[in-house]
């Protein structure tokens, strides 16, 4: 896992729809419902460019890379989540968070790699015939 170093300091913007754009010091960005305490997060942009956006607030429903693919996040009813890409490749975790873990990723073409070690690497692969 990357060693992410977390914002110092955020420069807060008002825009004029009644959303609040909070400016990271290291490039990145938040997109606020508004200022309330009970206000939620509608997007997320990473320093590198990855866009996140948000329908409940909590989990992302849409990414969308620096190189122009996309993906959609399904959240399943036994707590793991499918990550489907516009390239039509499909990963599945454990769940969210840093303790989410690979359970499988399929390449476009129907291969299928699982059992990733700790170091996110796959123990084995079914291929596609």
């Amino acid at each position: 896992m990357p060693d992410v170093r977390k914002p110092l300091w955020a420069d807060f913007h008002d825009l004029p729809d009644g959303t609040v754009r909070m400016d990271y010091d290291d490039g990145s960005s938040t997109l606020l419902s508004s200022r309330s305490p009970d206000a939620h997060v509608l997007m997320q942009r990473t320093a590198d460019g990855t866009e996140f956006t948000f329908q409940d607030g909590d989990n992302p429903d849409h990414v969308r890379f620096p190189d122009g693919s996309s993906g959609e996040y399904h959240y399943l009813a036994d707590g793991r989540v499918e990550l489907v890409l516009s390239d039509g490749s499909v990963t599945v975790m454990s769940g969210t968070g840093e303790d989410a873990v690979v359970l499988s990723q399929t390449t476009p073409d129907g291969d299928v790699y699982s059992q990733f070690d700790a170091q996110g690497h796959p123990g084995h692969v079914d291929f596609h015939h």
